[in-house]
């Protein structure tokens, strides 16, 4: 099985230099490998990824495992197989949450702790993708299918485990739109992207809508910092949003198809 971590360090690596201003990144040199290395997310300076092998068993069995950035230390790999088909990895609050799709019928949520303990899971809805921690709720975002307007926002009690199957109907009276992309929360808002329709959604934390911002394109992927969201729009722009008047204020020209963003060491 450590064979099968070679790419995901070889990712983390690469990238971590890659971004680096000083020399006091961790010397690190990995070997190749022939894996499939489908998601990372962050939290807490750790790095974790899941990996699946091209094989009999693809999509099976998930080698999941995390690299500290400060370190340079790998941790033991977990061995997942409760989790069958799995689709994206997100890190919100204290946990790590790794989610199921088969693209047509609703997939669940698995929460687990950063060691590696399955906590517990949950139905949420058709292709989960990100999630958000909001007091005792963790709000799931699923992008549904493209061209059938069926994304849903499910809102998960951390306490009792009791599911809201789309919370965000259920506050405003009409649905998020086709395929949902992406979801954050910074100040007292949460911000969620529909791509097909161009939307950019700005709620409370109980998901009631503040406004709609629509968008000159596909907006994809959410950053925050300093008092402004970031969007990614398919069009090749990045946008900023002012979070007070809720509007984009400014958009720079990045390049072709421009996906995921992050913000670090105010860049």
């Amino acid at each position: 099985m450590k064979k099968n971590l070679f790419l995901l360090f070889a990712f983390v690596a690469i990238s971590f230099v890659a971004c680096s201003d000083s020399d006091d990144a961790p010397s690190f040199v990995p070997p190749a490998s022939g894996v499939n290395m489908t998601e990372l997310c962050q939290k807490d300076g750790v790095l974790y990824g899941f990996l699946s092998e091209y094989d009999a068993d693809w999509n099976q069995t998930i080698v999941h495992s995390s690299y500290n950035t400060a370190t340079g230390a790998v941790a033991k790999p977990w061995l997942v197989d409760e989790v069958p088909l799995p689709y994206k990895l997100f890190a919100t609050g204290d946990y790590i949450c790794i989610t199921t799709s088969d693209y047509v019928n609703d997939g669940d949520v698995n929460i687990f702790t950063t060691d590696g303990r399955l906590l517990t899971n949950f139905t949420a809805g058709v292709g989960p993708r990100r999630g958000v921690i909001v007091g005792n709720y963790m709000y799931v975002l699923c992008e549904g299918l493209w061209g059938y307007n069926n994304a849903v926002l499910t809102k998960y009690n951390l306490n009792d485990h009791t599911v809201v199957r789309d919370c965000f109907v259920q506050q405003n009276g009409f649905g998020l739109g086709d395929t949902a992309n992406d979801i954050c929360v910074y100040g007292s808002k949460m911000y969620i992207t529909v791509a097909t329709d161009n939307v950019i959604w700005v709620t409370d934390k109980e998901a009631r809508v503040i406004k709609k911002i629509e968008t000159a394109a596909q907006p994809r992927y959410l950053a925050s910092a300093g008092g402004k969201v970031y969007a990614t729009y398919y069009n090749g722009n990045v946008a900023c949003i002012d979070t007070t008047a809720c509007a984009v204020e400014a958009t720079v020209a990045v390049g072709r198809n421009p996906e995921q963003l992050c913000v670090a060491d105010n860049k």
